[in-house]
C-alpha cells in the first residue's frame, strides 16, 4: 500500500486508510505526526498486522503540477521495486494535479507511467 501525502494533515482523510485495521491506522497516524513528510521523502513503515506501507511526500496541492504528478507516478513504482514490494495499492486521487483532468484520464496516465517505470 502506498500513501502519497503533502503533509501529515493529509493522512486522516486518505481513502486507503479505511482499508487498514484499527491498530494499523493508529500506528500510521502516530508515525505521520512524528515524522517530517516533505516532497520527495520516502518512508517504509511496518504495521502491527505485518503489512508494510510506503509513505511518499509530494508537493503541496498548489504546486502539484501535471509534470510533478507524472514524476510521482514513476517514483511510486521505482520506490516500490527498490523496497521489494511485490504489489502496490494506490489511490488515483493522490495523482490528480492542479492542472487536473478527469479521474479516468488520470487513471489512464497512471497505467502508462507505471508500465514505463516497470
Amino acid at each position: 500500500m502506498l500513501f502519497f501525502l503533502s503533509g501529515k494533515e493529509d493522512l486522516p482523510n486518505h481513502p486507503l486508510l479505511e482499508l487498514l485495521a484499527q491498530e494499523d491506522r493508529k500506528l500510521l497516524t502516530s508515525f505521520a505526526e512524528k515524522s517530517e513528510i516533505k516532497e520527495a521523502s520516502t518512508h517504509s513503515v511496518f504495521l502491527p498486522s505485518g503489512r508494510r506501507v510506503l509513505v511518499i511526500g509530494k508537493a503541496k496541492d498548489a504546486k502539484f503540477t501535471n509534470r510533478k504528478a507524472i514524476l510521482a507516478m514513476r517514483q511510486a513504482v521505482s520506490t516500490a521495486k527498490r523496497e521489494s514490494f511485490e504489489t502496490i495499492e494506490v489511490s488515483v486521487d493522490d495523482f490528480v494535479s492542479v492542472d487536473g483532468g478527469k479521474l479516468v484520464e488520470v487513471a489512464e496516465q497512471m497505467a502508462t507511467q507505471f508500465e514505463m517505470a516497470n
